[in-house]
């Protein structure tokens, strides 16, 4: 997670008040990247940037959801896709930088942390059974992986 949006967060909350997470180290993130490779059945020498674009490419949208609304509600979407879990990776780049929260906390600060104009981030369980893309422009998309 970006120091500047834990350091806003609590600014706005308090000290101290940012939910619990966990960000994954190089050597973490990297497993994370060669099994989802395996899972999407892609060669080992695939960069992480053709791994994005594959994931675009075989992902669907998910109609009538826009991250940009205030009504947008991530446990809502998840629920709607039958995705479910207690613990989520979030990959905030070419899963270089990745977090681990839960699902609740994440889903109830969803808002605080995913910034529209410069966010693109994966959303994944951490069995890497299915994972949710949310574009920077509010566009959300789905991929089964099991």
């Amino acid at each position: 997670m970006e120091r500047f949006k834990v350091e806003q967060f609590e600014q706005e909350h308090g000290a101290n008040s940012f939910p619990e997470f966990r960000s994954l180290t190089n050597e973490e993130a990297g497993h994370v990247l060669a099994v989802l490779k395996r899972r999407l059945g892609l060669l080992d020498e695939l960069t992480a940037q053709e791994v994005l674009h594959t994931i675009d490419q075989r992902s669907v949208d998910v109609e009538g959801v826009d991250t940009t609304e205030d009504a947008f509600d991530l446990r809502l979407v998840l629920g709607r896709l039958g995705f479910s879990a207690e613990r989520v990776f979030i990959n905030w780049y070419r899963f270089d930088r990745i977090d681990e929260f839960s699902i609740e906390d994440f889903c109830n600060s969803f808002s605080e942390f995913f910034y529209p104009s410069a966010d693109d981030l994966e959303i994944l369980d951490l069995d890497l059974a299915w994972l949710v893309s949310i574009r920077h422009c509010g566009a959300v998309r789905a991929l089964g992986l099991s």
